[in-house]
């Protein structure tokens, strides 16, 4: 019993993690916003390779990994 208990516990608390941090933001094309320093205009198309969020006016790079 005294297992369960702690695997129920130990589990509670990485599902309470995975609620920790909401964010919305806008998916861009990151070639385009590495030449243009700017946003406007970097909108992902199906032919995007490399991608990038903005968030409120700061831009996140994601990996191609």
């Amino acid at each position: 019993m005294r297992k369960i208990l702690s695997l129920f516990a130990f589990g509670s608390v990485f599902a309470l993690l995975a609620f920790g941090e909401d964010f919305s933001g806008k998916l861009i094309d990151a070639n385009c916003y590495s030449q243009q320093k700017k946003a406007t205009g970097c909108d992902a198309t199906a032919k995007t390779a490399a991608f990038a969020l903005d968030v409120s006016g700061k831009v996140f790079t994601l990996d191609t990994n």
